[in-house]
């Protein structure tokens, strides 16, 4: 309510609109009971909003993306930061153009149909990627409605359930070999990180005594892990030469390894030729692959004639299940000490109220498991001893307490 100087009472409104503060009057206050006053009001702020939520929805996916990557990146740890953004202003640049409200769901089923047929797992996350912003675009009223969340997920994907036996891990550390991927394998074989976090792993990050600290911006979770490096980790990574300017362990330039997959398969094509020798079989290639001029080419055609003799269905993340699956199986570490030396906190050791009071980081439990997993490799002929290991005294573990106990 106004009051003029003359006396005269006027009800008004006022909003900020598409152009700004608008105040309009609606009418004498002797003539326009409250009621009527605010039932004129809130029908002239919902319009009003109306019109102005109708400018700020114009922006394009692009600015969009911007304003999110900027509000909300910091939000993320440094690897889902530059994977939402990869994704957002990649897979999706030739939409970019187009108004927030012009985003249907055929055109994002038609561009995750391009990205599929050369990415089938790549448009899952692309999909992923567009759907927290459209979220996010919601939540703050710059779209109506998250259109992604009724497009079905491009490629089926089945949770991992291979591990490797004994034999099949012994032949991956053999092939391996001394380059940067190979030691990459080896350190996953003997400590179960993520490949990421071993590709990425720095000089500084280890300490005087062999403690192995990867900060919460490089991990899964967002949470710091501590590997305590049995001495196998530690003799690998002494025969990794230092580069200058660069505390990086492994690969070239500003980055940690790159060049996963044509690594994968170099090490893929030299395991089926080791099954083979085992088999007394010889893997011949035709004169006609060694002729093709083009270098990728040949690589796919090196890697096809050797596709019968490699191990079925792997990654190198089945290392990490295969080392938690054994931990637990052979009795070398408590389930909740396998749990941490995977970094998890979903176990019920620390899982919801749990958590809240056990903030145990188990260091001394973990560095156990990882000498009885390095002793256990060691027995069944998988790595070749170590030179310090050797007067190590074993310390004991769930197996032997149990049998300490039985007796």
């Amino acid at each position: 309510m106004r009051a003029l100087s003359s006396g005269i009472k006027t009800w008004h409104v006022q909003c900020r609109g598409a152009q700004g503060v608008v105040r309009e009057r609606l009418g004498d206050a002797r003539l326009l009971m409250l009621s009527d006053a605010r039932g004129r009001a809130d029908a002239r702020l919902h319009q009003l909003r109306r019109d102005r939520d109708g400018e700020v929805r114009d922006m394009t996916l692009g600015q969009a993306v911007a304003e999110f990557l900027e509000r909300k990146g910091p939000d993320y740890s440094s690897k889902q930061r530059g994977e939402l953004k990869r994704y957002l202003e990649q897979d999706w640049s030739l939409l970019h153009g187009l108004k927030l409200s012009r985003i249907t769901k055929r055109r994002v089923i038609d561009r995750l149909d391009e990205i599929s047929a050369r990415a089938p797992i790549g448009a899952n996350r692309a999909r992923g990627a567009l759907s927290v912003l459209m979220t996010w675009a919601k939540g703050r009223d710059y779209a109506s409605s998250n259109v992604v969340t009724d497009v079905p997920v491009p490629t089926e994907e089945k949770e991992g359930e291979r591990t490797l036996s004994l034999d099949e891990l012994a032949i991956v550390w053999r092939c391996s070999g001394e380059s940067d991927y190979g030691r990459i394998v080896r350190l996953l074989i003997l400590t179960a990180v993520r490949k990421g976090e071993a590709g990425g792993l720095a000089w500084p990050e280890i300490d005087g005594i062999g403690l192995w600290t990867i900060p919460g911006s490089r991990t899964k979770n967002g949470l710091p892990h501590e590997i305590p490096l049995p001495q196998a980790a530690l003799a690998l990574l002494e025969t990794v030469p230092r580069q200058d300017g660069r505390d990086l362990v492994f690969g070239r330039g500003k980055a940690g390894y790159s060049g996963w997959s044509r690594s994968k398969a170099r090490l893929d094509v030299a395991i089926a030729r080791e099954r083979a020798r085992l088999a007394g079989a010889e893997i011949a290639l035709r004169d006609e692959v060694l002729a093709i001029g083009d270098y990728h080419k040949r690589e796919k055609a090196i890697y096809e004639a050797h596709r019968s003799w490699m191990l079925p269905d792997w990654d190198v993340h089945d290392l990490r299940r295969t080392c938690s699956t054994m931990l637990n199986e052979h009795g070398l570490a408590h389930p909740h000490v396998v749990e941490a030396c995977l970094n998890h906190v979903d176990g019920p050791a620390k899982r919801r109220v749990a958590g809240t009071y056990n903030k145990a980081l188990y260091r001394a439990q973990k560095a156990a498991a990882f000498r009885a997993w390095e002793r256990f490799l060691t027995e069944h002929g998988i790595i070749p001893a170590s030179p310090d290991a050797s007067g190590d005294q074993a310390e004991p573990t769930p197996r032997d307490e149990r049998r300490s106990t039985a007796a």
